[in-house]
């Protein structure tokens, strides 16, 4: 019978062959993958920096993202700057993609260093298990997108924050804010877990730093943009694409409603944006409810089905907005030692991984792919599977969230196997 024994020595090969195959992965598919949809932007931005980096909200009139991302975007305009990389296609995109694919490697480090104390094996495993998910790779090595930051900056927020870190995490949190508006839908349940583990009293200290670390990367482009920035920076790209669903597979594509105005009256004046904003609402009252109720007060679960039910039941959401549900899902199935989460996990990837693709490939296929005249109804039939999969998944949430035994605060991991 051949048996391997995981050594910590043995651990440390694995990891390292693993990240370097992904790191090299992705590199070769970024290289490959040629195309400016949506990267246009970031060629635009990088070249604008140069000019005046504190002024660049001023200056570069497309530019609309939050300013985490305009620090590495500086670095790779001077790197666009060389000359054997501004006349070479494969290397620009390349450099566009750079940033992206780092830090979908940082999420693999990331992920082992946060389970290793408990289980150097589960560790592993969710080292592995991340470098070689298709969702995340498709979209940091394919597309180009910047989900990866933010997974990484709310995988260390909820880490430090469980295991008691609240100012540390507090700061993350801001710094995940400043790198993706969409972390801005985790506020309810930061908000709601550091109280719950601190006390209304000690939260203001937490809180504080929260908010101080947001207008003290702001303040310098503030000088510049005006005190009012950040909120026209954030209420602003809440209008720019004011659609029932941007190309995501959730209650609105099932109903053919893509790329429909969400101005569009859904009862008398009652429009589909109106009706987000009632379920948004709900949304946040049932995740209060859920909090106070629920046997085990789980970050990961809480995180997963808020985002979850956002995605699926409000307008505006892009096809991407469904990744970071791909950490908390690992995360819960590694605390709770669920093989059902994690089969969930490999379902959700494979859903986001698909959503992206015929997304990608119907605006950047430069050839006639036959599927792609059937690209409505595909996108239709997945919005239906996607519907199937969230009954499932908050079933299967509610149990372990309601389970009798409760859990302790502090993460508890699978026990490490030593023998295969």
């Amino acid at each position: 019978m051949f048996s391997l024994r995981l050594s910590q020595k043995r651990i440390w090969s694995i990891l390292f062959c693993v990240l370097i195959f992904g790191f090299v992965l992705r590199i070769l598919c970024g290289y490959s993958y040629l195309h400016y949809f949506d990267l246009s932007y970031y060629v635009e931005w990088s070249s604008g920096l140069q000019q005046d980096f504190f002024g660049a909200y001023t200056n570069i009139s497309s530019l609309d993202y939050p300013p985490i991302l305009l620090f590495p975007l500086y670095f790779i305009g001077k790197l666009m700057q060389h000359p054997d990389v501004a006349q070479s296609q494969a290397y620009t995109i390349l450099c566009l993609k750079l940033t992206q694919i780092v830090f979908d490697m940082l999420v693999a480090i990331l992920l082992y260093i946060v389970v290793r104390k408990k289980s150097q094996v589960a560790a592993l495993m969710a080292s592995v298990v991340w470098c070689l998910n298709p969702a995340a790779f498709y979209n940091c090595a394919f597309w180009g997108q910047t989900d990866s930051m933010m997974i990484f900056f709310l995988l260390l927020t909820f880490a430090l924050l469980e295991n008691g870190h609240f100012i540390g995490g507090s700061i993350v949190y801001a710094i995940a804010v400043l790198a993706k508006f969409q972390c801005l839908y985790f506020a309810p349940v930061y908000f709601l877990y550091v109280v719950y583990r601190v006390g209304w009293k000690k939260c203001i200290v937490p809180f504080f730093s929260c908010i101080a670390t947001f207008f003290a990367v702001f303040f310098p482009f503030m000088l510049k943009s005006g005190w009012f920035l950040p909120f026209k920076l954030y209420l602003g790209g809440l209008d720019k694409y004011g659609y029932a669903t941007y190309n995501a597979c959730n209650i609105y594509g099932l109903l053919r409603l893509n790329t429909f105005a969400d101005s569009t009256p859904y009862i008398g004046n009652f429009t589909l944006y109106n009706l987000s904003m009632l379920l948004l609402v709900l949304i946040g009252i049932g995740l209060i409810v859920v909090f106070i109720t629920a046997t085990n007060k789980c970050v990961w679960l809480c995180s997963f089905i808020t985002m979850y039910s956002i995605f699926m039941f409000t307008t505006r959401m892009h096809e991407r907005y469904q990744i970071p549900v791909l950490l908390f899902l690992l995360m819960a199935s590694i605390k709770y030692k669920s093989h059902g989460m994690l089969n969930l996990f490999t379902l959700h990837s494979l859903m986001i991984f698909f959503n992206q693709f015929i997304v990608l490939c119907s605006y950047t296929f430069n050839w006639d792919a036959k599927w792609i005249h059937y690209y409505d109804q595909i996108f239709v039939f997945l919005s239906g599977m996607n519907l199937v999969l969230y009954v499932v998944s908050m079933y299967m949430a509610f149990r372990l969230l309601y389970a009798k035994e409760p859990t302790v605060h502090t993460a508890t991991y699978l026990k490490p196997q030593l023998q295969l």
